[in-house]
């Protein structure tokens, strides 16, 4: 009878201690393990840890976690990587029939002989499939591999590694082999498009070579580090001097209509002259507003601008809540409204925190979201300030929900990150919101955004 090279022992001991560190694991994972260590003529630690992480990652996502905690309970420098009985694709034909099953020539190619050059071509064609591609809008190339590699082009793909009737230590090697597959081509999509898109870049780029050009004008996504700085501090400016000017509209409309009785009654004092008006004390209607900001990857930095314009907002105005959102909505009213920074460096360092569903933007979901947080506050006088690029990543938009959002507030108001060229084109769903809308304006820049204040500022009261 074969030894294991690991104790049923150790095994229940190190699948306890994975449960203590929150590691999801079956409750049958001791005698699992112990049997496919017993079946298979596995000779090394290395080998062994490698692959019980089958028995006990449930999500891929967790094997990171996997190799810590295996790492400090066996003390040892794991890299999760088998060298040793390793499936390859020609065995992997060799015992099913996926090849007759492969559609894609290239992909079928590289599979029976995989050299770097067929792995370059079959990405390639992957993105040359993508339609969407567009380099112009602001993201970073990680968003668009990500892209490409949920496309159907790669889904159908990885069909071949979906095989049926065959035992369960063989599905661990296919598994293996779809990971390593993936790695290597994500990898090589990722050099293909930064690439693609250095030699798109135009020879001469005006914002580039003139120093001199006005700071003001220049696109915050262009910006070094010492001009972003000047510029957010000019950002949470205008935002104080937006709630300014709220104040004073909602101070100097004080005057109502004129009382005709009073008037009369005070006339008497004159002689009956009409010497003066009596007004009717005009009640004081604050405007409430709520501001909405896309901090997903396609908004990349403008995300911190919109968020440093918001904390002036909040600093100089107290009737206001913030929310941010990606996939769905997290309210960040007081930590905006105590910004020195790093408060806002925070929600961005810390992006997971405010992913709800699978991290890319859902504007249906986030304005749902967004009115079930709201929905104690009365729609009177209530307004809307949307800081996003409208980009919904082909998802449905549900028509009712528009009119929810018009009912809900009196006016929406739309800062737009994108340029205007590019609106309404592929994932963006902008002209979906532009009927319900007070305004949409593009905002790129200082000047841009001062523009939109002043209009803002002239409507909201």
């Amino acid at each position: 009878m074969k030894t294991s090279i690991i104790s049923s022992k150790v095994l229940s001991e190190f699948a306890t201690f994975c449960r203590d560190n929150d590691l999801d694991i079956g409750v049958n994972i001791t005698k699992d393990s112990f049997q496919l260590l017993n079946e298979q003529e596995i000779n090394n630690i290395h080998q062994a840890i490698y692959y019980l992480q089958f028995l006990f990652v449930n999500n891929y996502k967790d094997i990171e976690k996997y190799k810590f905690l295996a790492s400090r309970f066996f003390n040892l420098n794991l890299k999760l990587k088998n060298n040793d009985k390793q499936l390859d694709y020609e065995s992997l034909f060799s015992n099913t029939n996926q090849e007759k099953d492969i559609m894609n020539s290239l992909f079928l190619d590289y599979l029976l002989s995989p050299t770097q050059e067929k792995l370059t071509s079959l990405s390639y064609d992957a993105i040359s499939s993508f339609e969407s591609l567009d380099f112009s809008r602001p993201v970073s190339i990680n968003y668009w591999v990500e892209r490409i590699m949920t496309s159907s082009y790669v889904e159908e793909m990885m069909k071949v590694f979906l095989i049926n009737d065959i035992d369960k230590y063989s599905k661990y090697q296919v598994y293996a082999l779809e990971q390593g597959f993936l790695k290597d081509f994500r990898d090589e999509i990722f050099t293909q498009l930064f690439n693609i898109k250095n030699q798109s870049k135009e020879p001469y780029d005006y914002e580039f070579l003139d120093k001199l050009v006005d700071l003001s004008e220049k696109d915050f996504l262009h910006t070094d580090k010492s001009e972003r700085k000047d510029l957010l501090q000019q950002a949470r400016k205008l935002g104080m001097y937006l709630a300014v000017k709220l104040k004073k509209k909602t101070n100097d409309n004080k005057k109502g209509r004129v009382s005709l009785r009073k008037t009369i009654r005070k006339s008497l004092s004159y002689g009956g002259s009409m010497f003066s008006t009596v007004h009717v004390r005009k009640i004081k209607k604050k405007p409430k507003l709520i501001v909405f900001c896309d901090i997903s990857g396609s908004m990349a930095l403008y995300s911190i601008f919109g968020l440093n314009f918001l904390s002036g907002i909040l600093k100089a105005f107290r009737n206001i809540r913030a929310f941010v959102f990606i996939d769905g909505t997290t309210e960040v009213t007081d930590l905006v409204r105590n910004n020195t920074g790093e408060e806002i460096s925070s929600i961005l360092g810390q992006w997971n925190n405010y992913v709800k569903l699978d991290g890319h933007s859902d504007y249906s979901f986030s304005f749902e979201t967004l009115l079930d947080n709201i929905k104690d506050i009365s729609p009177n006088n209530l307004h809307l300030l949307v800081i996003g690029d409208a980009r919904n990543n082909y998802r449905f938009l549900d028509e009712k929900l528009l009119i929810d959002i018009s009912e809900k507030f009196e006016k929406i108001y739309w800062l737009n990150p994108e340029k205007e060229a590019y609106w309404s084109t592929g994932d963006s769903i902008i002209n979906h919101f532009q009927p319900i809308c007070e305004s949409i304006e593009e905002v790129r820049n200082l000047n841009q955004l001062k523009i939109f204040v002043e209009k803002i500022s002239k409507k909201l009261v």
